[in-house]
């Protein structure tokens, strides 16, 4: 009879000590009533001894016993650090059911934003309205495999999880005025002014809006100037000086220009770090797109390496 080698076996018992050691503090922690019965105030007590968040969701999905908890017990373990992918996995063995002896392995998302996803579904939102909350975030969502099994485990509606994978190419219906924004004042901030090239070039679309987002569903635009100059762009928040910014036109990854009925008027500007950035032409609403369109064709003209997309 054959016999595993040593190496193998020494790596299987490594790999189970983090949930021997939790089972171990669990064993002189435990406050259930029911021996052998997992509850909230275990896992916190094994929090704060150490244990951490993989072997924590290990230990509720093989415990034949899971104590039932309230909305005072949730908040307890979020006050205690606890993080939302335990508290979740501890839902999913909720109500009580009969143990199985083939757990299902609960995924972690690569992006953490997909738990907040998950505890809008489950406070009761309608779906379209969580759909307009992915479609109002700034930062797009671009789920990988374990994200996308995080959500299905987690019985997130497939429209949801559609509007997850479309989020980079999803252009918000942001409740604006009716009426045209006046021209935005003209300002200087000290010490945020371009510098000139060496040919003493300075290209500035303006007047623009900036639209990102604020907090929850909201999405705040504001006026300013966008500046091409000395290899830079360079934002000038003419109603906020402080979101004013810059970076430079090198770390440009991808350029959307947003279109609808023949129409275009957004400009968005995706970075290699993950960056976006949503532009209008002030008067956007009457049908101005001016200055978008002239910015669009000066970054085509100057980056041959920067992928350029249309979205109709």
């Amino acid at each position: 009879m054959s016999r595993a080698p040593l190496g193998a076996i020494y790596n299987v018992f490594m790999r189970r000590i983090p949930l021997l050691i939790a089972v171990v503090c669990l064993m002189g922690l435990s406050t259930s009533a029911s021996a052998g019965e997992l509850t909230g105030a275990d896992i916190v007590r094994a929090h704060e001894a150490g244990v951490s968040t993989q072997t924590l969701i290990q230990l509720i999905e093989t415990t034949p016993g899971i104590a039932e908890i309230d909305n005072a017990d949730e908040n307890a373990m979020r006050v205690a650090g606890v993080s939302e992918l335990v508290i979740t996995a501890y839902r999913n063995r909720l109500p009580s059911q009969p143990y199985t002896e083939q757990p299902t392995n609960t995924a972690i998302p690569d992006d953490n934003r997909l738990v907040d996803i998950v505890r809008l579904v489950r406070s009761g939102l309608a779906n379209d309205i969580v759909v307009e909350h992915v479609n109002r975030t700034e930062e797009p969502f671009q789920p990988t495999a374990d994200d996308l099994i995080y959500l299905k485990q987690q019985q997130v509606p497939e429209s949801i999880i559609k509007a997850l994978l479309g989020s980079l190419e999803a252009a918000p219906a942001l409740g604006l005025p009716e009426s045209a924004p006046a021209d935005p004042p003209e300002r200087v901030e000290a010490g945020f002014q371009p510098t000139p090239t060496p040919s003493g070039e300075i290209l500035t679309f303006s007047p623009l809006l900036r639209f990102s987002k604020t907090a929850g569903l909201i999405t705040k635009a504001t006026d300013g100037r966008l500046i091409l100059v000395g290899g830079k762009v360079q934002w000038i928040d003419e109603e906020k000086p402080k979101l004013s910014f810059e970076f430079f036109d090198s770390v440009l990854k991808k350029v959307f220009l947003k279109c609808e009925a023949a129409n275009c008027f957004e400009i968005r500007i995706k970075t290699v770090h993950g960056d976006n950035y949503r532009f209008r032409d002030a008067d956007w609403k009457v049908g101005g797109n001016t200055q978008i369109l002239a910015l669009w064709e000066r970054l085509k003209s100057c980056h041959t390496k920067v992928e350029f997309e249309r979205k109709d």
